[in-house]
């Protein structure tokens, strides 16, 4: 939150700074900058080499333009422009109306601004991740909070699925279903999430990048039930007994400890009176957690 409005405050002195004398350069570059907007396309999450190839072909329509037109350092100002989308025909605007003279010292001067513009924007996403992911944690581990509290199931799950973030693949979807009525429940919130990171690791790992996460939460007469379901290869019915024994594990050697399900049995069932177990077929592993609505 700190570097966010560090972030807001730097870019209205900044703003602040422009001289008088700029007006009709910063009036310009607003309309640039809508101009730009419109003909803009819509970008996917990943560039394709289409993308990549039409973006260096902007770059050299843009350097030849600012060489053709005496600017000795386009080198420079190009990169700027281009993220903009400021096309040779945008530039054409520019030269119209400042005239030859003052055309270097303006394009210098738009060039900075929308570098500077840029930086401000990816340092407040950055800032906002991080502020996020610092919530998360401390979410997470419920700092600053007794073991046993009252939680929301709910937060601790989005919590878990924001630490794992990382390796939910974009062939993964992510489907919720929450009872939103539950109430909040009695519980030692850090040990339960680690139940839900080791389950829902696990459910990623089996669908190797590609099918669908469902968590489901419903009410059953003095429990809450909590459902973790993968569209992964399955678990084979002859080992599914002993999946919550200690050092057991499905996984390849140096793949996992066989730990992580025999410590999540015993945070819901020791610990916590609950239960948990599994069914499986190929396509479709739930693991169901059922925890006492009275713990304390």
């Amino acid at each position: 939150m700190a570097g966010n409005r560090a972030v807001e405050h730097l870019r209205e002195h900044f703003e602040r700074l422009q001289l008088p004398s700029t007006e009709v350069a910063r009036s310009l570059l607003i309309n640039l900058q809508q101009q730009a907007a419109s003909q803009a396309q819509p970008q996917t999450a990943t560039a394709s080499a289409a993308t990549l190839l039409e973006k260096s072909s902007q770059e050299d329509q843009v350097a030849s333009w600012l060489t053709a037109h005496g600017i000795s350092d386009s080198w420079e100002l190009t990169p700027a422009l281009v993220d903009s989308n400021l096309s040779p025909e945008c530039l054409d605007t520019v030269a119209e109306q400042v005239g030859a003279e003052s055309l270097s010292s303006t394009l210098t001067w738009i060039a900075s601004t929308l570098a500077i513009d840029g930086l401000l924007r990816e340092i407040k996403h950055c800032t906002t991740r991080i502020s996020q992911m610092v919530g998360a944690v401390k979410a997470y581990s419920y700092m600053d909070q007794a073991p046993l509290q009252e939680v929301d199931i709910h937060e601790g799950i989005s919590c878990t699925l924001l630490m794992l973030r990382h390796k939910i693949k974009p062939g993964i979807t992510v489907c919720r279903e929450y009872d939103q009525t539950l109430p909040h429940i009695c519980v030692y919130g850090s040990a339960l999430n680690q139940v839900w990171t080791h389950v829902i690791d696990n459910a990623i790992d089996a669908m190797d990048g590609q099918g669908q996460l469902q968590i489901r939460t419903a009410r059953e007469n003095a429990q809450i039930l909590v459902e973790i379901i993968d569209s992964g290869s399955g678990i084979p019915p002859e080992i599914q007994s002993r999946i919550f024994e200690p050092f057991f594990t499905i996984k390849g050697v140096g793949q996992g400890t066989g730990l992580g399900l025999s410590v999540s049995y015993r945070i819901v069932v020791e610990i916590h009176k609950g239960s948990i177990r599994v069914l499986s077929k190929p396509g479709k592993t739930c693991f169901q957690v059922r925890l006492p609505l009275k713990q304390c």
